[in-house]
């Protein structure tokens, strides 16, 4: 859900620290939710009313959401020495996994990249909001992704939990501990593995097919929802994990370090699913022209072929959607972009199908 963020540029010099943090408070804490992706600015040379050179380092100013129009020609502005503020500042899109805000740089109207020293008091900041909050960066690495996240590494990790808990489940056997402790250290070792195998399920199946369909430059809705679920399960093992007796931990520690070393994996397949999503018209016309003319659907095209789906749609509401989309697929490639004869074809077709 989109929202727009309320400083503007003419306030710049009345902005205090402790209202920046209150503002950004209320962003990220009831605004900005999970699994959104927003626009992103970091001024490094800003100076809070109130606060001096050094200790407005200290605070970043770190804007997220839509912005002003009055931001739009900002990074071409001058500083009092007379160096391009494109310098001193970070811009991109922000996506937000959890309790985690990853930063998608665009260089082209800032720093490639966030100085260390101020993605350290950035982190620092968000913490005074949240213990649980912090911040990353992707940058221009976003949307290469590893396909043996999905698979290889997958399976591994299930032999280790599998390991992990039948040693645990010998050891409890031996210990002269009591029932009650027994118990609940294997309710929470049974907790942590089917968190652990839903995850690496996911890893290896679904994401797999997002993957594929992220390189051919078109994910759907379905995608997205495929890579929010993983996003889910991952930050449920996490909290799990947390939550769970340091005895049960240990056993499963090698799964749970190769699991976060996949993280950074599973947040650019989040970044590229986004950026790659296509809707349904602009696929078949994509797949439409490409065949026909070897380059990707115009806008007219597009909206055309919109406009059969939603007609086809209409006329046949008791034919399931995916069936009439490959019967439009099939027509469109037989007779081209010509609605009349579309819709009666494909009308015929369901007629047919529904005779039989």
């Amino acid at each position: 859900m989109a929202f727009k963020n309320p400083v503007k540029v003419k306030n710049l010099p009345k902005l205090k620290g402790s209202q920046f943090l209150k503002m950004l408070a209320v962003i990220l804490n009831k605004k900005f939710l999970d699994g959104n992706s927003v626009p992103f600015i970091i001024v490094l040379n800003h100076i809070y009313a109130g606060f001096d050179e050094k200790k407005s380092k200290r605070h970043p100013l770190f804007l997220v959401g839509d912005r002003h129009s009055c931001w739009k020609d900002y990074h071409k502005q001058k500083t009092p020495d007379g160096a391009s503020q494109k310098e001193f500042m970070v811009s991109g899109s922000c996506r937000r996994n959890g309790n985690e805000f990853v930063l998608d740089i665009n260089g082209s109207k800032g720093l490639k990249k966030v100085p260390r020293e101020t993605m350290k008091f950035l982190n620092a900041l968000l913490k005074k909001i949240s213990k649980q909050y912090s911040v990353t960066t992707i940058g221009s690495t976003a949307g290469v992704i590893d396909e043996e996240l999905q698979k290889a590494k997958a399976q591994d990790v299930l032999d280790e939990t599998k390991d992990s808990k039948d040693q645990l489940t010998r050891e409890l056997k031996h210990t002269e501990e009591n029932t009650a402790y027994k118990e609940q250290r294997r309710e929470e070792a049974n907790k942590l593995s089917k968190s652990i195998k839903s995850l690496t399920k996911l890893l290896s199946t679904s994401l797999k097919k997002v993957t594929k369909n992220i390189k051919k430059g078109a994910t759907s809705n379905n995608d997205i929802k495929n890579v929010k679920e993983a996003n889910k399960a991952f930050s449920d093992f996490m909290s799990l994990y947390d939550e769970t007796s340091e005895e049960v931990r240990k056993k499963f520690n090698s799964a749970h370090k190769k699991l976060t070393a996949q993280k950074e994996q599973l947040i650019k397949l989040s970044l590229a699913a986004k950026k790659t999503k296509k809707s349904i018209a602009q696929r078949l016309a994509d797949n439409y022209s490409q065949n026909k003319t070897g380059k990707p659907a115009t806008e007219s095209t597009i909206k055309e072929i919109n406009n059969i789906i939603k007609k086809v749609f209409a006329e046949n509401k008791k034919t399931k959607q995916d069936d009439l989309l490959r019967m439009i697929a099939f027509v469109l490639g037989k007779v081209g972009i010509n609605q009349e004869l579309i819709i009666k074809y494909v009308n015929q077709i369901v007629e047919k199908q529904g005779a039989k």
